[in-house]
């Protein structure tokens, strides 16, 4: 098993919006990283007919080619780069989304906007790799393995809209808080010096 419990997020940062103020946009965070599936978030989007809001972080050289892409892929109304923001604008992002989309190419130990997505109430929809599965329950989100499963979560508007955001909330603060970190470490730590676990 991956384990995720080495990052945390200030949870009181976040919070979920009343429904009557949600928007009808998804939205991803992230740098174009071919990794990170940026693309494959446009793709699902665009052939659902779905709006997408894109927060992306700098860029490296290697990955300029590829955030030109899918920023032609970009129209300003269905599809919108919105690049770096403050905090502020980013967590009002998230509240306001339908979901979080993060369709990522390869298997990674943990993630950070994941972890502010549920904080905001969001349900999660992302790849099934990594620890992922670890992270996202059937409570909070869908982890797909094909892109007609996100495709077909995508579309589906009461299947996203039937996660209770209150409930995804509380299962971030009780799983992704800086203490819940931070008590995982110190329970680490322990082993460590008690001899019970190697590094």
């Amino acid at each position: 098993k991956f384990r995720w419990l080495n990052m945390g997020v200030d949870v009181s940062f976040y919070a979920p919006k009343p429904e009557q103020t949600i928007g009808d946009y998804w939205i991803i965070i992230s740098h174009p990283s071919p990794t990170k599936g940026l693309l494959e978030a446009i793709q699902y989007c665009r052939k659902t007919n779905q709006k997408l809001h894109i927060v992306g972080g700098q860029v490296p050289a290697e990955g300029q080619q590829y955030k030109e892409k899918a920023m032609q892929m970009c129209d300003g109304k269905q599809v919108q780069w919105l690049g770096e923001v403050s905090n502020e604008r980013k967590r009002d992002e998230l509240a306001g989304a339908r979901g979080f989309l993060f369709p990522v190419q390869q298997d990674e130990g943990s993630s950070l906007a994941i972890m502010e997505a549920l904080a905001s109430g969001l349900p999660v929809i992302c790849s099934n790799k990594g620890a992922y599965p670890e992270m996202v329950s059937k409570e909070v989100g869908v982890c797909c393995k094909t892109e007609d499963e996100f495709l077909n979560v995508i579309a589906n508007k009461g299947a996203v809209e039937s996660f209770d955001r209150k409930k995804i909330r509380e299962y971030a603060v009780e799983h992704y808080s800086l203490d819940k970190m931070c008590d995982a470490y110190i329970a680490l730590y322990k082993e460590l010096a008690n001899g019970l676990r190697w590094a």
